[in-house]
């Protein structure tokens, strides 16, 4: 059977969209007359009569050609057959038809029960070996996570999910699926099902199995799980030459940012499926070449069939040939049915191209990356510190209450906060505990500090992020001595500006009390040289101001004068303590204060970035009491929400490849490499020399560490003795 030469006809996109519309025509008769088939008894062919024996005939070769991978277009069928498919067999089976009166019996061959009773297994043992290998592998998937789109039918809605596949009918070939992740976006919460063809459903790669992963050439269009989420998302290959096959992926994803900037992830290969070829958004891509395919047979991805461009010449080559003799697999893993609107592919043969030139992206709706986070508003990072069973922790959980009641935060309940079982089981806060909320101006991050005495390092660590802090005192008991400590060390670690509570207001019978109280504080404020008279004071109850919001989580402001309270304390936040200038022109540095295990996704290093800035895909040194290692940032999130860069400022986690928990602790840092070194010895910077120090007296020594410390000029630093602080410098010259 020779290929007719049907260049001419592929000459542009046009005419390539019109043979691809005929040839799913030609597959919709095929299917009405097997149908038409099977619904016509069997007849007895008369003497010298054959044509039940020619519809057979022809009825196999048409299902033949339907099944195979080759293209065929109805003026290949006319050169086979004379005429269209349709017209011969339609000629055929009228032609068997009674002719005479109507209700003429029709003499049958065999037992009708028992042709019923076969008919199942005869339909499935009439396909090809091909076909039903395809359906075993089919009825495989169960239990995996595929790519499904769950509404098919509606071509205006293409909706891409993540679903779990819980059955495969062989004789409907359809997939029946489960969402057990609906998003925001969809009406219903819960679990849905949906019952998909074959042709709308892609498998992911094996993760134990790398070779798997397709070849996917840079500036392909690909659906990917968006990362630190389980939704689908268009996007498209930036680096699709990988070392490796297991390798990830860096993808650029089709999701606008507010300065034009298009985000880059890495994704890992079992996470990414080709865009199934023949969608709208592939044919803006110009930089495949493939062959003419019906009916792709389904297996794991293959490498793609085709070739990057040598040139970056936008001129195409001479009219691509229509092949009608390969059998390689597509690229994309499809699914396909002789007897049903299979996923038919017309593709180009490119012999040159723009590589990496990709059109105006199109309209792709799938469900949105939950949890990406789009700087609106200035973020500043204010503390809560102060005496133990102050209440700091109850005001940090009523700020949020009151916050979410206009709809600018998530509530924390206060055992959300200190939600360590030995802080629960004290009522102490022992770490610091990390919340967000949002006012009408600004974006906050709010570390609630540890107040007792054994935990002053930990209040080191939140104190050393701080744009500003919530001094929380109370009202009937006054400053305390871990209260004049915390001022200190705020000072120390430069706090620039400070507001104060008073709390536990309900407490408190004599208001001449409360004044002393005030004057006290002020007094301590400016002897560490803080502007005392200057800093806001607000009165209230952060107990019964929460106990108000969780009983009615819609106040509003005038409605209880607790929660009036808490509105004038964010007022008094947002109009004295002032936006910071952050250092994002230096080199990047963090300091890690936390780290944990992402299972799945690997190693989470938490800290403030203290300046600079960082993205996905950017390698940094991780300095400090071990040997240097070096790390990938492979993705940037702050309160569960997602981040393209984390800029000075943010107090993010970056989930790093390459580096196991054991390799990295608090005490190190994350930097730009070869911006800072370890150090083990500096000279501290004072004003005053003496063999012998004095209580108030200011010293210069030469500090000698036991294990290298990632340390520059002009960084702070405290000394504590027997749990206690007992002095701070600041490193006026490194020595080695």
């Amino acid at each position: 059977m020779s290929s007719p030469d049907i260049a001419g006809i592929l000459e542009n996109s046009k005419e390539l969209d019109r043979l691809r519309k005929e040839q799913e025509e030609v597959l919709n008769e095929i299917n009405k007359m097997h149908k038409k088939l099977q619904t016509t008894p069997e007849v007895v062919e008369k003497p010298g009569d054959n044509s039940l024996s020619k519809l057979k005939n022809l009825y196999a070769v048409a299902k033949e050609l339907s099944e195979t991978e080759v293209g065929f277009s109805p003026c290949i069928i006319d050169s086979l057959f004379g005429c269209s498919v349709s017209s011969v067999l339609s000629s055929q089976i009228d032609s068997l038809l009674p002719s005479g009166p109507p209700g003429q019996p029709r003499r049958r061959i065999g037992n009708d029960q028992k042709r019923k009773r076969m008919k199942s297994d005869s339909d499935i043992s009439r396909l090809s070996p091909s076909m039903r290998s395809q359906l075993e592998l089919c009825a495989s998937l169960k239990g995996e996570q595929v790519a499904a789109k769950v509404n098919p039918e509606d071509v205006d809605k293409d909706e891409w999910f993540v679903v779990k596949v819980m059955h495969f009918d062989k004789e409907t070939k359809e997939f029946e699926v489960l969402d057990e992740e609906p998003g925001d976006d969809e009406d219903s919460t819960g679990q849905r099902k949906y019952k998909v063809p074959m042709s709308a459903i892609i498998p992911f790669p094996k993760r134990n199995d790398p070779s798997s992963a397709p070849d996917l050439l840079p500036g392909r269009h690909v659906l990917a799980v968006y990362p630190g989420t389980t939704a689908l998302y268009k996007a498209t290959v930036v680096n699709g030459h990988r070392k490796r096959k297991g390798d990830d992926f860096l993808l650029e994803f089709d999701d606008d940012e507010e300065d034009g900037s298009l985000p880059q992830r890495t994704v890992p290969f079992h996470k990414v499926v080709p865009l199934p070829e023949g969608h709208p958004s592939q044919n803006s891509v110009t930089a495949s070449a493939a062959v003419v395919v019906v009916g792709a047979t389904f297996s794991s991805p293959t490498k793609l069939i085709s070739e990057p461009s040598p040139s970056l010449s936008s001129s195409l080559s001479p009219p691509p040939q229509l092949s009608l003799s390969s059998t390689k697999t597509l690229a994309t893993p499809l699914f396909s049915s002789s007897f049903t609107n299979a996923s038919t592919v017309f593709r180009r043969s490119l012999l040159s191209a723009t590589v990496g030139s990709i059109s105006l992206r199109r309209s792709f709706t799938v469900r949105a990356a939950r949890g990406k986070f789009g700087r609106k508003k200035p973020h500043v990072n204010i503390r809560t510190i102060g005496h133990v069973d102050h209440g700091k922790t109850t005001l940090t959980a009523a700020l949020t209450m009151y916050l979410a009641s206009i709809g600018n935060s998530s509530p924390k309940k206060y055992d959300e906060i200190d939600a360590a079982p030995e802080e629960r089981a004290h009522g102490i806060t022992i770490n610091t505990a990390c919340v967000e909320y949002e006012t009408e101006s600004r974006h906050y991050s709010h570390v609630d500090c540890p107040g007792h005495a054994d935990y002053v390092k930990n209040m080191i660590t939140g104190a050393a992020q701080m744009d500003g802090a919530i001094l929380v005192v109370s009202g009937a008991d006054g400053p305390m001595p871990q209260t004049k400590e915390h001022i200190l060390l705020a000072k120390q670690v430069g706090v620039p500006n400070m507001v104060v509570f008073l709390n536990k207001l309900d407490q408190i019978e004599d208001k001449e009390l409360l004044q002393l109280v005030e004057l006290e504080v002020r007094e301590l404020l400016s002897s560490h040289e803080f502007p005392g008279d200057e800093v806001p004071f607000i009165s209230g109850s952060a107990l019964l101001g929460l106990e108000a919001l969780t009983a009615n989580p819609k106040l509003k402001r005038v409605e209880n004068q607790w929660v009036d309270k808490i509105y004038e304390l964010m007022d008094a936040v947002d109009n004295y303590i002032p936006i910071p200038e952050r250092q994002i022109n230096l080199p990047f540095l963090l300091a890690i204060d936390d780290v944990f295990t992402n299972t799945g996704r690997g190693t989470v290093a938490s800290g403030l970035v203290e300046r600079g800035t960082v993205k996905i895909g950017e390698t940094v040194e991780i300095v400090g009491l071990r040997s240097t290692k070096n790390a990938t940032v492979t993705g940037v999130e702050m309160f569960k929400k997602t981040f393209d860069k984390a800029i000075a400022g943010d107090k993010v986690g970056l989930l790093l490849r390459g580096i196991q928990k054991t390799d990295i602790q608090k005490g190190m840092v994350i930097a730009k490499p070869d911006t800072i070194m370890p150090r083990i010895k500096f000279e501290a910077a004072v004003d005053e020399e003496s063999k012998m120090v004095m209580p108030g007296e200011n010293v210069k020594m030469v500090v000698e560490l036991i294990m290298p410390v990632a340390c520059e000029k002009g960084m702070r630093f405290a000394i504590r003795e027997g749990g206690k602080k007992i002095g701070a410098g600041l490193i006026q010259s490194i020595i080695e």
